[in-house]
Formats: C-alpha cells, sequence, structure tokens
C-alpha cells in the first residue's frame, strides 16, 4: 500500500475513533474547555516530537504569504469546529456523531471543486453522494423514542464544514513541514480556547478524570465489564478481539443483558428481535 494512503487512513481511523472518548468526557467539563485541552495535548505532544526530531527548536521556515492560510485553518479548524463538535455530542450519541464525520470528506472535496476549482469527476461525484446517504442512514433515529433534536447534528455539520475548510487551506501550505504545521494548530487552538473557556467561568478537571484506568485483556462478555467497574477496578474497559470474533458484540451483549432500549441502525432492524428471542431462549437454558 502507498505510505500516503496508509497515513490518510490511520489519521481518519484514529479521528473517528476519538469521537466516542470524547463523548465519554460530555458533561465532564464545558465544550469550550473540552476542545482546548484536546487540542492544547495534541499540540504540546507535537511539538515536544519535533523538538526530539530536529535537535532542538527550528525555524519553520514559511513564508510570508502563507501564514493566513494556516491562521485561517486554525480559526475554523482548531478554534470554531472543536467547540462545535464538543457541543453537538452534547444532543448527539458517539456512534451517530463518528458517522457524520463522513462529511468532512464530502465537504472537502465540494469546497475543493467549487471554490479552489479543483477537478471533480463522475466517480469522485457519485463516490461524495454514497458517503452521505450512507451516513444519513446509519445516523437516523432508529426509533420513535429517539430524540428528534437536530441542533447536535447540525453543530456536527458545521464542525465537518469548518474543518473541510481547514483542509483546504492547509493545502496551501502542505509542502512546509508537517509536525510544526499540526503543533501550531493544536497550541494555538488550544490556549485560546481553553483561555476562554476559563474566562468564562470554567474549571479545570479533576486529575482524576485525566488520568483513568483502562482494563484489557481475556475479557469476553459484558458481564465481566460490569463486574470490573462496579467493583472499582478500572474506569474503562477496552476490547478488541470480542469485536474482531463478533462485529456485533455490543448488540448482541445487551441482548443477553436484557437491554431492549438499545437503538439498532436501520440495516439491521429486522435482526433484532431474532437476536432477543436467542437471549431469551439462552437464558432459559441456564435457569435450567
Amino acid at each position: 500500500m502507498n505510505r500516503t494512503i496508509f497515513y490518510a487512513l490511520a489519521a481518519a481511523a484514529l479521528f473517528g475513533a476519538s469521537t466516542p472518548f470524547a463523548k465519554r468526557l460530555d458533561g465532564e467539563m464545558s465544550p469550550v474547555l473540552l476542545a482546548g485541552l484536546l487540542y492544547l495535548g495534541s499540540g504540546v505532544g507535537l511539538s515536544i516530537a519535533r523538538i526530539v526530531r530536529d535537535g532542538g527548536w527550528q525555524s519553520p521556515r514559511l513564508h510570508r504569504s502563507e501564514w493566513p492560510w494556516l491562521l485561517g485553518a486554525i480559526l475554523l479548524g482548531g478554534v470554531v469546529g472543536p467547540v462545535a463538535m464538543m457541543w453537538g455530542l452534547r444532543t448527539t450519541s458517539g456512534s451517530a456523531a463518528s458517522l457524520l464525520l463522513n462529511l468532512e470528506a464530502v465537504l472537502t472535496a465540494v469546497i475543493a471543486w467549487v471554490v479552489f476549482r479543483e477537478n471533480a469527476g463522475r466517480r469522485m461525484i457519485f463516490g461524495m453522494a454514497a458517503i452521505v446517504a450512507g451516513g444519513l442512514l446509519l445516523a437516523w433515529p432508529g426509533t420513535a423514542s429517539s430524540s428528534s433534536n437536530w441542533s447536535g447534528p447540525l453543530l456536527v455539520a458545521l464542525a465537518c464544514l469548518c474543518w473541510g475548510i481547514d483542509n483546504n487551506l492547509t493545502r496551501k501550505v502542505s509542502a512546509s513541514d508537517a509536525l510544526f504545521i499540526a503543533a501550531s494548530k493544536g497550541m494555538i487552538a488550544g490556549l485560546v480556547n481553553t483561555v476562554l473557556a476559563l474566562s468564562q467561568g470554567a474549571s479545570l478537571p479533576d486529575i482524576s478524570i485525566t488520568l483513568a484506568t483502562m482494563a484489557v485483556g481475556n475479557i469476553t462478555d459484558a458481564e465481566q465489564v460490569n463486574q470490573i467497574l462496579l467493583a472499582g477496578r478500572a474506569d474503562l474497559v477496552c476490547l478488541a478481539r470480542p469485536h474482531l470474533a463478533d462485529p456485533y458484540w455490543t448488540l448482541h451483549q445487551a441482548m443477553a443483558l436484557g437491554d431492549a432500549g438499545v437503538d439498532w441502525p436501520l440495516p439491521y432492524l429486522p435482526g433484532r428481535d431474532q437476536a432477543r428471542r436467542l437471549a431469551e431462549r439462552a437464558a432459559e437454558v441456564i435457569r435450567v
């Protein structure tokens, strides 16, 4: 695989995985402060990595004409976008928000096509339409009891628009040091949002929030997960192999525990009743 494609896929995977973790912190602190700390953390880490790589501080050698593009990317992609995303997560589930993040790729391509006059073939247009249709289909509320508040999804879409503009502006300085660009976004945007949140009365989180303990290894069912969490042995349980063996592990375990309130994506609704019946039969066998 081409190394550039691998890096792009890895970035997309990490970006999508960050949304459920950010959702977990929802309610612990203000959205503006959370956005600021997340970006500030990335900025500090990347700055240290750059200093270690270069053996000290090195000038980025960014041309004067490139600074407006970079500052515009920092403003929209680092300040406005993350805040909109954190506010959107307050009324949007982590899974739905992750699916809606596909809009970023579409909006990036549309802006490049319309504003920067880049070429767009039929396959690209068809692919963008498929991404939008698939994301909306999977993120659409599956039950009548689901929240009908669209402010959350709209804020997530606004964040995607900001990041789409950010991607196009960053492309103008892409020939420069990538570590410097990413670190600058994190440091400047993180400081701006953190200072803004603190000036509005927000307080820094307790150290126990930032140093949560994760349990991993040889955990195969939801009962084990609940026992670990209820006993206070960990703050977070991470599972990989069960999901590799069963991509629908979460839905199946919810049925096994009798949790019928879990929202199923529309394409999976036909299998929900069957999964419930199988779970009930398995419970009866255990009781016998």
